[in-house]
């Protein structure tokens, strides 16, 4: 285990996620996650707890935004015997042309995760958000994310 091949494939389950956000692709970022996947967005919504509710609460966030661009770079993967961790810096644009105080709003930071090769295919078992920085109007998000 832990051979380029999986590399290129946990950078790939990345990559989608990034995709499913900014296209509204749902069930998309359904397959990223386990069905047991827990998320700690403790900066912006808390723990959600399996794929269906981190699915549901992403997308009434993200839904509700006029556009987004989601990207992650430098990414460390270290590979264990049950499945791999990583560790990677994301750069987020939100913009909802309607809110008060400007219509931009960046985040950045890094996603901490674990994943676990199910069925052949790679998917995030825990996901970390760490907040670095952030710019512009917060009110870009609903209240509550």
């Amino acid at each position: 285990m832990g051979d380029a091949d999986d590399r290129f494939a946990i950078l790939e389950v990345l990559h989608r996620y990034c995709r499913a956000l900014d296209t509204r692709d749902w069930e998309l970022l359904g397959t990223v996650f386990a069905p047991e996947a827990q998320m700690d967005f403790s900066d912006y919504g808390g723990l959600m707890d399996g794929r269906e509710a981190t699915v549901a609460q992403i997308s009434s966030v993200i839904g509700t935004l006029d556009a987004t661009q989601h990207a992650v770079s430098n990414v460390e993967t270290v590979f264990t015997p049950d499945g791999a961790t990583c560790r990677s810096y994301y750069h987020a644009q939100h913009v909802r042309h309607a809110a008060p105080g400007g219509e931009n709003f960046i985040v950045a930071g890094t996603y901490n995760d674990r994943l676990e090769r199910r069925d052949g295919e790679w998917v995030i078992l825990y996901r970390a958000l760490e907040l670095t920085w952030s710019e512009g109007n917060a009110a870009v998000l609903p209240s509550g994310a």
